[in-house]
């Protein structure tokens, strides 16, 4: 019969094996990953209140919460946390341009001063978000900022780059560039005769003369295509090209519709396809649904207004003094933008179209800074030096290291963020509907192509109170072969790189996306 001693060298060395099992790596990873994250997300709990507790009281009002802030771009935090920030430390809900009763639009004269003490119109202003449906991930990151911002927006869907209306829109500017070719196809012969295949071509093109007086949309007359009226031509007598019989028209024309599309450049000038064509230069399948998309939201804001003339017997105040904001989804703003807007907006001249509140590619400090109380000369040419004298004090709005100041618009690109006013979502929409300009180039070429021939009056807001964020793949930018589920690759958008002064999403000086 065999005794077991409790106290037995060998029954003790079992206990302890068991002991050490409990030990095992693999035990000791699944509880870390149990209880370390609730540990991380509490401490960082605690550390943020007790930084708001010791230092929330004694700082400018503008960056007050700029930790809490900051943590809304962080990725490691949880959605749900997320949201409660926003909607614990949210600013005071109101529009984002704070327009005064008495605005620079209803008045002949500039106020000096936006005071806090005059009323606000709530209905000043209507804000649009483009988000593709499918992009659920920008839907909730802007869900955010809107929450936290206190503002109020409508969200339009975006078109997909394989939305069937797409392939219908290419159709149309094939068929469009086509008609253009062949009307004056002596003319790109002889041009290809001289400077080779490749060369691009000026063809014929003239705006209507009804867009400079009303923006009243209507059915266009394609006969222009058949009018050369360019001064740049060169006389049929001196064109040297050869025969009829010798030239295939066909593949004349091929080379200016051949797919992808190559961009058009100022009015009408058309280029070739080239394998060898930077990805700006070539109109993507993104890029037309890009146009289509913003196409569609001004054409939403200019039924609004139509519908609310038509319900008043006579010019309605309101209407006059709106203005429509378009946003994209995949922005970051400055924390304090109302008071910055608010103490800039006063100093636009009553007949302004757009102005720009984010953008990229250009230097928009270019021409000088407008004043409230001075007369401005709409892109003057060219911009006064530096050092000359200013009659009125610049309107500006400083805080956090940055002044931000208004100037007439030099060349601006990229449409994630800009405002309208009535009469000019009219004529933005006309010459974007207008062929052979419409869906002619990436949506904001054509916008700095507007600015620069001085068909839209814009201004910019300097430095930008709202930039791109590119910290998630870009729905507009991707390899060449964008098209070939093979050759896609993911892109965080163009190198062009923005920053705030102190970002809801983190987006701050030196820091970049946070």
């Amino acid at each position: 019969m065999h005794l077991s001693y409790p106290n037995h060298p060998q029954q003790q060395h079992k206990k302890l094996e068991l002991k050490l099992r409990h030990l095992h790596p693999s035990r000791l990873f699944r509880w870390r990953c149990q209880c370390i994250r609730p540990l991380i997300v509490m401490g960082l709990f605690a550390a943020l209140s007790f930084f708001y507790i010791l230092h929330g009281h004694y700082r400018p009002p503008e960056v007050t919460r700029s930790l809490e802030v900051k943590l809304l771009g962080m990725r490691m935090i949880p959605l749900h946390v997320k949201e409660w920030i926003a909607v614990a430390e949210g600013r005071t809900p109101g529009p984002m341009i704070p327009l005064s009763s008495k605005s620079s639009f209803a008045d002949d004269h500039y106020n000096t001063h936006l005071h806090s003490d005059q009323s606000l119109n709530p209905s000043s202003e209507s804000i649009y978000v483009i988000n593709l449906p499918d992009r659920s991930d920008r839907r909730a990151e802007i869900e955010l900022l809107r929450i936290y911002m206190g503002m109020k927006w409508t969200y339009v869907d975006a078109t997909s780059k394989n939305d069937i209306i797409v392939s219908q829109v290419i159709q149309n500017v094939k068929d469009t560039r086509r008609k253009a070719v062949q009307a004056s196809l002596q003319k790109v012969m002889h041009k290809q005769a001289v400077d080779g295949p490749w060369s691009p071509v000026r063809l014929p093109f003239r705006w209507p003369a009804y867009f400079d007086n009303d923006y009243a949309l209507r059915d266009l007359d394609p006969s222009f295509l058949y009018d050369d009226f360019d001064a740049l031509h060169t006389p049929s007598s001196s064109l040297s090209s050869p025969s009829a019989d010798s030239v295939d028209f066909d593949s004349v024309t091929a080379l200016y519709l051949k797919e992808p599309l190559a961009v058009a450049r100022k009015d009408f000038t058309l280029w070739p396809y080239n394998p060898s064509l930077p990805r700006w230069k070539i109109m993507t399948r993104s890029r037309f649904a890009c146009w289509h998309s913003h196409l569609q939201t001004l054409r939403r804001i200019v039924a609004a207004q139509d519908i609310t003339q038509a319900g008043t017997a006579h010019e309605d105040r309101v209407v006059g003094d709106h203005v429509s904001i378009i946003l994209e989804d995949d922005i970051d703003m400055e924390v304090d933008i109302r008071s910055r807007l608010g103490a800039i907006w006063a100093s636009l001249p009553l007949d302004w179209d757009i102005v720009f509140l984010g953008y990229c590619w250009s230097n928009e400090s270019y021409y000088p800074a407008i004043s409230q109380s001075q007369h401005v000369n709409f892109h003057p040419d060219p911009p006064p030096s530096s050092s000359s004298s200013q009659a009125f004090a610049t309107s500006r709005y400083c805080a956090n290291r940055v002044c931000t100041t208004l100037h007439p618009s030099y060349a601006p690109k990229c449409t994630h963020a800009y405002a309208l006013s009535p009469q000019g979502a009219r004529r933005l929409l006309a010459h974007l509907t207008y062929p052979p300009f419409a869906y002619s180039r990436a949506i904001d070429q054509a916008f700095a192509w507007l600015v620069k021939s001085k068909r839209i009056k814009a201004y910019s807001v300097v430095p930008p109170v709202v930039v791109q964020r590119k910290d998630t793949k870009s729905d507009l930018w991707s390899y060449r072969a964008e098209d070939s589920e093979s050759g896609e690759r993911k892109s965080k958008g163009s190198e062009w790189r923005d920053e705030l002064a102190s970002g809801v999403f983190g987006t701050r000086l030196g820091n970049g996306a946070g």
